[in-house]
């Protein structure tokens, strides 16, 4: 059953377009120049607590407009939601292997979502896999709802995940285990009357930010199956600050800003490592100003045109094809 459309939040647009913008604009910038490396032990817990951060608001947004209760509720979702990436992600996997960035093999089990479980992942891609992977999990995750029945299911689902990374021998990606739980948790916030009072309690924010460092200590000491509880836990504990700091945020940015990054962010990602394929091509700076200054300038902004472009020609397809199936 889909519930009926809400007045969407701006916050949340705002969060999962900057989600987005730190991926592509930050945390990937050094793989596209040696003139600097931003890949250290902060960026790198920072990236999976932004990773987790959009993760958690897919299974939200998602839990707070859909109830899965017959089987005509499965399949109306699975033509709703996987219609509005998967088609994208084929796309764009053909894309890299027409830029030589993954092999023929790689793109067979993309498409039918085994790199995850083969150790093969599609270099950036693999994001956008696992997404595709939860959104098939999501029914299992709100059949015949009830919050305590989503975290056990998350739970069981992440155990079992990391029980099978390590019986083979990591060919089974670990970042599945980490992210799965998160997106039940999502699930579960998106059901709850009382998510936004939590998200906005002073106390819980700055519990939250006071976490953050203590957690970041305990990541590398501990063995795998804590390490990944601990990721866990600071991607939920970076939930809070991250609302309320987009909340603040929304009183000072234009709606249109936001509206139009959020628009083109999914296919900024896809597209990024393409783009960045081409801009290296034609010149590719050795010191650090003049590759900042390409990047921001050129790279950047020529991202995010294309990606506007590819989401607006893939929603008129859609809307020509089937346009009240693809409507968000």
């Amino acid at each position: 059953m889909v519930k009926p459309q809400l007045v969407r939040d701006t916050s949340l647009d705002l969060l999962r377009a900057a989600a987005m913008l730190y991926i592509v604009g930050f945390w990937h910038l050094d793989d596209y120049t040696t003139a600097f490396s931003f890949n250290n032990s902060y960026t790198m817990f920072l990236a999976a607590c932004v990773l987790g951060l959009f993760v958690f608001l897919s299974g939200m947004l998602l839990s707070s407009r859909y109830s899965i209760a017959s089987f005509s509720d499965v399949r109306r979702f699975y033509v709703r939601r996987i219609s509005r990436i998967y088609p994208m992600y084929a796309l764009t996997l053909l894309g890299f292997r027409v830029a030589g960035l993954i092999k023929k093999g790689q793109v067979v089990k993309g498409l039918l979502g085994l790199n995850m479980f083969t150790g093969t992942p599609t270099g950036t891609l693999w994001f956008v896999e696992m997404l595709c992977i939860f959104y098939l999990l999501t029914p299992l995750l709100l059949y015949t709802y009830t919050a305590w029945k989503t975290l056990l299911t998350g739970t069981a689902l992440s155990s079992a995940l990391y029980l099978a990374c390590r019986l083979s021998h990591g060919a089974v990606d670990v970042r599945l285990a980490q992210y799965v739980l998160i997106f039940a948790v999502g699930i579960i916030a998106g059901k709850s009357e009382h998510t936004e009072r939590v998200l906005t309690n002073t106390l819980a924010v700055a519990c939250c930010i006071l976490a953050l460092p203590v957690l970041w200590s305990l990541r590398r000491p501990l063995p795998g199956a804590a390490a990944v509880v601990v990721y866990q836990a600071a991607a939920i504990a970076f939930v809070p600050p991250a609302f309320s700091g987009a909340r603040l945020a929304t009183k000072w940015l234009s709606p249109t800003l936001i509206r139009s990054l959020t628009y083109a962010s999914f296919a900024m990602y896809l597209l990024h490592r393409l783009t960045g394929r081409l801009v290296q091509s034609l010149y590719r700076p050795t010191s650090a100003v003049p590759a900042l200054l390409y990047l921001y300038c050129l790279w950047l902004p020529l991202t995010y045109v294309l990606a506007w472009a590819f989401q607006r020609g893939y929603d008129r397809v859609c809307d020509a094809i089937m346009p009240q199936s693809t409507r968000t």
